[in-house]
């Protein structure tokens, strides 16, 4: 196992087992649960405007938690988790995802 496993493994210890993980992690689950709701919805009517703008929140209010999550790790963890780096991917690649739908949804400007 390289060195680079064993760090980042030892960061999923570290963070699963420490008080860092609020409630046993639920809250990515919900997260996630949340969004496939909202991608789901939006298939059915992808130019909802409320549908469209809880997307962008939601998923800008995720990036802004794995930010800080990501932060804790640096910073007091020492370590990476490698569920939390692909948790903060797959969050940055949403929050992408809903902005460029609510930009490619807008209604045309006359």
């Amino acid at each position: 196992m390289s060195a680079a496993h064993q760090w980042m493994q030892r960061g999923c210890e570290q963070s699963v087992c420490e008080h860092f993980q609020p409630a046993g992690g639920y809250y990515g689950v919900v997260y996630y649960l949340y969004m496939f709701g909202l991608a789901a919805l939006l298939a059915f009517d992808p130019f909802s405007r409320g549908l469209r703008f809880a997307a962008v929140a939601y998923s800008t209010l995720g990036t802004c938690f794995s930010i800080y999550f990501m932060y804790l790790q640096i910073a007091f963890i020492h370590a990476f988790c490698i569920y939390c780096l692909v948790s903060a991917v797959t969050t940055l690649l949403l929050f992408i995802a809903a902005l460029s739908h609510f930009r490619a949804t807008r209604a045309p400007t006359r």
